[in-house]
């Protein structure tokens, strides 16, 4: 009882301050990860496989321009080709292949010009004097036709194997150049805040709350994401808010609510910035025939690090086959966006795969939209896409695209504008079926909505298009609205 009350009463005299510096010498301290040493590891690793990659492209291109001079046919082989096939023989050879060569080339190019559908007269005038001297026209005419079509088909294989072997190259070039990014954000972007982990374990300590690892982490953007691993008793009591208010205490930072996974005897706290907006969206379709499928797709999310991403495609033409392609460049933009690429190196292997999906002709638009949800700037990436309709402090302006869609040019790029949005400011991205009658009625319609979700402007804009189309052919419909609000 002694020893009790002598412990109580210096419990109690003590200065809490004093108990938290002699807490350190007997409390296990946690892990606090400084991994720069190791990310710049990785960052130059990666930077050795992109400079590798882009000299396998520069290797492919180079081969391929080689292969492509030895392997092309030779037009100048038909002539041999014809004279071996059809004058093998004939008393009149060396009279039109010598001493008539420039009339027999020109009677011959007539003919593959009427086997190329570029002459439509067989029966001109021209080729008079050679039938009359020839023995053999019609087994002439028949050897042009076979020794022109094989030729032409070797040239159409040979320009498509180069355009695999170009396709092949740009997407190596694509991938070296996002191994490049992963790079450098390995490298520069990730900085570890050694004193707001340790003034997170205090915090924590504080509240019961025993810290195994820590690590405070500071992105590209300036903001910080703490991860805490934990491990659980029965006298651990996880309160998701008072958490979040003391470590926002703690590292002077405005937190978000924490996500706590539990895995056995630990568990795993993942803390982020408070964003300063988030975005009401709404998503509305028409499809150009009732019962079909709409060449539109559209694609929307958070990417981790505090941006709001939209993104629209449409597709060549309407139904299934536009619908394919809308699809696969909308989802394809999006996923690569959000394993981290960068837009322009995620156009770009798009780009080369649209172009190797088909034989046929096969293009997209891609319009994106990102906007930073905490400062509201906004960034706009187009492609062959119809107008941004922005209303900004109650008054619209537009932005428009010059650049082409993907699938068309191995070499494309994103036209690019910049905004920065505010609460209450709304953003549509729409495709070219809503803007067949200009954009000035839709600014109209934007400038005069008044409350209401970002839902229901979609659809009285899907509907405003639809009917202004009158006796027209109609186009697929795709609005994307966004409002900007405040976060509570």
């Amino acid at each position: 009882m002694a020893e009790i009350l002598i412990a109580a009463v210096a419990f109690l005299l003590i200065p809490r301050t004093a108990g938290i510096t002699l807490g350190k010498y007997f409390y296990r301290q946690p892990q606090l990860r400084t991994e720069e040493s190791v990310n710049k590891a990785i960052g130059l690793r990666l930077n050795l496989a992109s400079d590798a990659l882009l000299d396998v492209s520069g290797t492919i291109s180079q081969v391929s321009s080689e292969l492509g001079k030895i392997n092309a046919p030779d037009f100048k082989t038909i002539f041999s080709y014809i004279e071996q096939d059809t004058c093998a023989g004939c008393k009149l050879r060396l009279h039109c292949w010598e001493n008539k060569n420039a009339e027999t080339i020109e009677a011959v190019m007539k003919m593959i010009n009427i086997v190329k559908g570029c002459d439509n007269s067989p029966d001109d005038n021209s080729l008079n004097d050679f039938r009359g001297r020839c023995l053999r026209v019609k087994r002439m005419e028949d050897t042009v036709k076979n020794r022109y079509s094989q030729y032409a088909s070797l040239l159409a294989a040979e320009n498509r194997i180069d355009e695999v072997r170009q396709v092949v190259s740009e997407q190596f070039e694509g991938i070296s150049t996002m191994l490049g990014e992963l790079s450098r954000d390995f490298s520069c972007s990730q900085q570890f805040d050694v004193t707001a982990s340790e003034s997170a374990v205090a915090a924590l300590k504080n509240i019961g709350v025993n810290t195994l690892e820590c690590a405070a982490k500071i992105d590209k953007f300036a903001r910080m994401s703490l991860e805490i691993k934990i491990k659980l008793h029965d006298d651990v009591v996880l309160n998701r808010l008072q958490i979040m208010k003391i470590l926002s205490l703690a590292c002077e930072r405005d937190f978000d609510v924490p996500n706590i996974t539990k895995c056995g005897d630990y568990a795993l706290i993942t803390v982020n910035e408070h964003p300063k907006y988030r975005i009401d969206v709404g998503v509305e379709q028409r499809c150009a025939a009732p019962g079909s499928i709409c060449g539109d797709a559209c694609k929307y999310f958070n990417d981790g690090k505090g941006h709001f991403v939209m993104v629209l495609s449409d597709g060549m033409g309407t139904g299934g086959r536009a619908a394919v392609d809308g699809a696969m460049a909308s989802g394809l933009m999006a996923r690569l966006l959000k394993a981290g690429f960068g837009y322009d190196c995620s156009l770009k292997i798009l780009n080369s795969s649209m172009l190797f999906k088909s034989s046929d002709e096969s293009l997209a638009t891609v319009d994106i939209a990102t906007i930073d949800l905490f400062t509201g700037s906004t960034e706009l990436y187009k492609a062959g896409a119809a107008p941004t309709i922005v209303r900004r402090s109650g008054h619209s302006g537009r932005a428009e695209s010059h650049s082409l869609p993907v699938g068309i040019l191995k070499e494309v790029s994103f036209d690019r504008a910049g905004i920065r949005l505010r609460s209450g400011d709304i953003l549509l991205l729409v495709s070219d079926g809503a803007t067949a009658q200009g954009t000035e009625w839709i600014r109209e319609e934007l400038e005069a909505w008044g409350d209401g979700t970002a839902q229901d402007l979609a659809e009285h804009i899907c509907d405003c298009a639809r009917r202004r189309y009158g006796n027209a052919r109609p186009d697929d419909v795709t609005v994307m609205a966004a409002i900007v609000e405040k976060t509570l």
